[in-house]
């Protein structure tokens, strides 16, 4: 390759990305001895003797002229590698390092899942009724051609994964159990907390039903022995739920669509759904800001980091090419994250004004939600969606 890419760089000289962007910003006003070669409007450092000879020197200068004052040693709390395990930990260090984001389902767990459930108990009364409405009056229909669909089965099991609180999608299950007999209700979440939160209701609505709650990072894992198990004969279907808003927070939505895929047989339904892109959802995260509990469901695991969050640093973006919308913390000053895993430091440098992910969602436009499913080998045999496109939902099946 004619010229270097700037996470290559980032990942050989173990400096940050925006450290590369700055060193490329000033080649291009002289103020160092990089040769850049231009691809397109980008420029990128050419791949010559020449050049590694400097990005030596510039590393080497970064680590000499960092100052007291403004490098910061951040180590987590002891409590940290208490409450993660070793496989937790790595993701979390990777993806601060690679992606500047603290993964999305983590904040569910532990007194996050708690906090979490508090913030979506008391979201705006407006949005959450506008919501509300709009999901269940989909749902309506939805319930009608999974039953017409699932009629000639004797035993139904039902699997809903991202279990969550199960807000908005009691009056769901309960159309679904008033016309079959649903012989057993699998709930699966990474939280144990949201997991006890929502198990009472569970009990109300399917009374004579198996209950099961399955503690399951669906990112990592399949979950093709619970549907495996859920088949006693020809006769049994299960159908998945992946509901609300959970698909648009994912990080890896591919990886997470083909370990469902590949735990369905050809009888089984999945149902997903995801907030549309439309001129109202675009904004939407400034009450996110100005609520106590969320804010307390998305900074837990960067307090037990030792970053210093104030008001000051929590900040929300919304960018159009991507329709991600995101709570970032800003760093404030460069500060050297040090994490200790089987005996050996890992460090992550974070400069003065990046920003760390923590909350993050992304919204769908209708066309390129439908091709995700296809790429995963997942038919769609129905689609339903309100007229202003808020939510988008799909009935698939395994291709």
């Amino acid at each position: 390759m004619r010229y270097f890419k700037n996470a290559q760089i980032a990942k050989t000289y173990n400096v940050s990305n925006t450290s590369v962007f700055r060193w490329v910003e000033a080649a291009l006003e002289n103020k160092n001895n990089l040769q850049l070669i231009k691809v397109g409007n980008k420029y990128y450092i050419d791949n010559n003797e020449a050049n590694l000879k400097e990005l030596q020197r510039l590393k080497e200068q970064g680590s000499k002229y960092r100052t007291q004052s403004t490098y910061e040693v951040v180590r987590p709390e002891d409590s940290f590698y208490e409450v993660f395990t070793e496989s937790e930990t790595i993701e979390i260090i990777n993806s601060i390092k690679s992606k500047r984001e603290i993964p999305v389902k983590y904040i569910f767990t532990k007194t996050g899942g708690e906090s979490w459930n508090a913030f979506v108990n008391e979201k705006p009364k407006s949005l959450k009724e506008k919501k509300n409405k709009t999901l269940e009056k989909l749902m309506v229909s939805v319930v009608d051609y999974i039953t017409y669909f699932i009629s000639s089965y004797e035993e139904i099991n039902i699997v809903n994964i991202g279990q969550g609180n199960i807000l908005n999608l009691e009056s769901t299950f309960e159309g679904i159990q008033s016309d079959c007999q649903i012989s057993s209700f699998t709930a699966i979440d990474i939280s144990k907390e949201l997991l006890d939160i929502s198990s009472g209701e569970i009990k109300d609505i399917f009374p004579n039903s198996k209950i099961n709650l399955t503690q399951i990072d669906i990112e990592n894992h399949n979950i093709e022995p619970i549907l495996f198990q859920n088949k006693k004969n020809d006769s049994s279907i299960n159908i998945i739920f992946f509901l609300g808003s959970v698909y648009g927070s994912v990080s890896n939505k591919r990886k997470v669509l083909e370990n469902i895929r590949s735990s369905m047989d050809e009888k089984d339904l999945l149902i997903i759904s995801n907030l549309a892109y439309n001129k109202d959802s675009q904004i939407g995260y400034e009450h996110l800001l100005n609520n106590t509990e969320f804010i307390k469901s998305a900074t837990w695991i960067p307090k037990l980091l030792n970053l210093d969050i104030s008001e000051s640093n929590i900040g929300g973006t919304y960018d159009p090419l991507t329709l991600k919308r995101e709570i970032v913390y800003i760093a404030e000053k460069d500060q050297s994250m040090v994490f200790e895993y089987a005996g050996v430091e890992r460090n992550v440098e974070i400069l003065k004004g990046e920003q760390i992910s923590l909350w993050q969602h992304t919204l769908s436009k209708s066309a390129e939600f439908t091709q995700e499913l296809y790429d995963a080998r997942l038919e769609s045999i129905a689609h339903f969606s309100d007229s202003q496109i808020t939510y988008n939902i799909h009935i698939c099946k395994m291709v």
